[in-house]
């Protein structure tokens, strides 16, 4: 099973709104500079994503499963990846 787009999307936006200026996270936010925000502004409703913009969601959090060594079982929330409380 694999992670829904619309739970990858909210799982990114948590991220990105609780811990971009985590200094662990540092080097990932500037590789996943276009990711992040896009999947941030998705989940709150202030835009919709193209055929790219999943494209760059999906890289994004392929990215996050492999910062944390991680396969994707279809995961709903930022807690069940990574240990950090939401």
């Amino acid at each position: 099973m694999s992670t829904k787009l619309e739970d990858k999307i909210a799982i990114l936006a948590e991220l990105f709104l609780n811990h971009s200026s985590d200094e662990d996270f540092e080097d990932f936010f500037e590789v996943n500079d276009l990711g992040l925000p896009l999947a941030y502004l998705c989940a709150n409703g202030y835009a919709t994503h193209s055929d790219s913009g999943v494209s760059e969601i999906n890289s994004t959090f392929a990215d996050l499963l492999e910062l944390f060594e991680v396969e994707d079982t279809g995961f709903e929330r930022l807690s069940e990846i990574t240990e950090l409380e939401e």
